[in-house]
């Protein structure tokens, strides 16, 4: 079994499409499909339920994933055994980031980083999900949120002005709110994992 294909697997279970995945290493989302069947025909089972519109692990998938991952995990501790006296970072660096926000500023930032520590290996997760960071083992969250107490270390990186809009044809139906508390009486989009709009006076 090539470790390259199963690496490729579970970077597709990560991104949760062919052509995310071809992204993240370089390649063509025709060649990782080929890549992803010459696996399944290895392992004799399908992995992924695949339309033009989703992809979703089966119930086959969701089995060989933790074993994907543990040898995954092997290959870099024998990496790591055999170049620990190289200069850099080294190992493995688990990331998350929303989908947005990571193909824009993680993903740019992340293969800086790897161009310079050669021996260093990410695992990036880009979703949109509410992760858990402590029980999915991640080392660092990226998150477009207010920074609350917790026993997370965590760093202010950047601001994320938010802007309120609406279209011609929303106002012409709806009217023009003049104050925040005539949103009250329009249809307002919530944001995942965000369930009120937070203004600040003055």
């Amino acid at each position: 079994m090539d470790l390259a294909d199963v690496a490729l697997f579970r970077a597709i279970a990560s991104v949760g499409s062919l052509s995310a995945a071809a992204r993240q290493i370089g390649t063509t989302p025709m060649l990782v499909s080929r890549r992803l069947a010459g696996l399944e025909a290895e392992l004799g089972a399908r992995l992924f339920h695949r339309t033009t519109r989703s992809l979703s692990l089966t119930p086959e998938g969701e089995a060989f994933l933790p074993h994907a991952v543990t040898l995954m995990e092997a290959r870099d501790s024998a990496f790591d055994s055999v170049s620990s006296g190289s200069s850099g970072l080294s190992g493995v660096l688990k990331i998350t980031a929303p989908n947005v926000i990571g193909h824009s500023v993680v993903v740019p930032v992340v293969a800086e980083l790897i161009a310079d520590n050669p021996a260093l290996r990410v695992d990036l997760t880009l979703s949109d999900s509410v992760v858990d960071i402590a029980t999915a083992g991640l080392d660092v969250a990226v998150r477009v949120a207010e920074m609350k107490p917790s026993d997370m270390i965590a760093t202010r990186v950047a601001d994320n002005p938010f802007t309120l809009i609406a279209s011609p044809s929303y106002v012409a139906r709806f009217g023009q709110p003049a104050t925040s508390e005539d949103l009250v009486s329009h249809p307002c989009i919530k944001l995942h994992a965000m369930d009120t709009w937070p203004f600040t006076r003055g």
